[in-house]
């Protein structure tokens, strides 16, 4: 997911949320992003803020733990991985929070 951390004014409105494209990069339980391909040319990404370098932030749950991960744009990464997991209380309610906003979301979109 990509988007403002609403107790962060540091990043800026060119953000996108691009929760339910990361969705479908699931597979097995795990997501995998591959080194030296931008996300902007994955379907359901984009580009908002074009020469601007690019962070993919993703907030998600693993084994009920809160997690967040940040992957550079064209870096390697698969998720889960160990070290995301986050141990202040105030960012594990924030996690919770919004993955709980999220399977809301896909919820009320299946019904």
């Amino acid at each position: 997911r990509i988007a403002p951390d609403e107790t962060s004014e540091s990043l800026s409105l060119a953000a996108v949320d691009v929760t339910i494209a990361v969705q479908y990069l699931v597979d097995a339980g795990q997501a995998v992003f591959f080194r030296g391909y931008p996300r902007s040319g994955l379907m359901g990404f984009c580009d908002p803020a074009p020469d601007c370098p690019k962070i993919l932030r993703v907030l998600y749950t693993h084994r009920g733990q809160p997690c967040v991960a940040q992957i550079a744009d064209m870096a390697a990464a698969t998720l889960p991985a160990s070290g995301n997991r986050l141990t202040h209380p105030e960012q594990f309610d924030y996690v919770k929070d919004v993955v709980r906003r999220c399977a809301d979301a896909a919820a009320a979109a299946d019904a």
